[in-house]
């Protein structure tokens, strides 16, 4: 993507194999090859040279991947997270994006940092290598693919092993339950309107809450670990 081309919007695609980068964007000075991340993303080219996300490990069960890492970009704004499995990592150590495997949104804080913590539902094979690509959901500016990581055997959560997820809120106190088939001392993720975690740590029973007081208003409910299960009350 050259410069000063900006707002295009990359996403879902099935992008490997190529000779040079699967997402290249390219700055005023017209040099092709990844474009280093900058502190706050104040520098200028091809899609703004949106930076990409950093990822710093990459955990398989066979039916989901847990991903870490962070993204430092504008402050305050919404960025889209694509991830993306690859049988090989590209000759560059970035990219590239074989497979989708799926999506979440994060919000920086006013230094411009947003923790990445994701569990993205698809069957990833140990040594198998993730990428991702991080979008400015206010000006569409896609970024080029992140370093890869290799995915290692272990971690994830199957959502399928929930059974059950509520949540509940009177006078005030708001309260989140589990049940589940879960093992003994697997922790959950559980977000109150997009922040505010806690962590919910599941019993000998299966089961697992957790609990936030002095809520006033509609509270969206959130397990990170399966975004796709949430749960929205309103406290009076």
């Amino acid at each position: 993507i050259l410069n000063p081309l900006t707002g295009i919007h990359i996403s879902g695609n099935s992008i490997h194999d190529n000779a040079t980068l699967g997402i290249d964007l390219v700055p005023a000075t017209f040099v092709r090859g990844v474009t280093p991340n900058d502190n706050g993303d104040a520098d200028s080219g091809g899609n703004g040279l949106q930076n990409f996300p950093v990822l710093s490990e990459a955990a398989t069960n066979g039916t989901s991947v847990h991903v870490s890492g962070a993204l430092n970009s504008h402050a305050n704004r919404s960025y889209r997270l694509e991830f993306f499995a690859s049988r090989v990592c590209d000759g560059t150590g970035y990219g590239e994006g074989e497979r989708f495997l799926g999506e979440t949104v994060v919000t920086t804080d006013g230094a411009g940092n947003a923790n990445i913590n994701s569990v993205v539902q698809g069957a990833v094979a140990p040594g198998e290598f993730l990428a991702a690509t991080a979008t400015d959901a206010a000006e569409g500016n896609t970024s080029e693919f992140s370093a890869c990581v290799e995915a290692q055997a272990g971690g994830g959560v199957d959502c399928n092993a929930i059974t059950k997820f509520s949540a509940r809120c009177r006078s005030g106190k708001l309260v989140a339950k589990v049940a589940s088939s879960l093992s003994t001392g697997a922790e959950l993720t559980i977000t109150r309107n997009g922040g505010d975690a806690k962590t919910l740590v599941i019993n000998d029973r299966g089961k697992g809450k957790v609990k936030w007081t002095g809520q006033v208003g509609e509270q969206s409910v959130v397990i990170v670990e399966c975004d796709a299960l949430s749960r929205t009350v309103n406290c009076e």
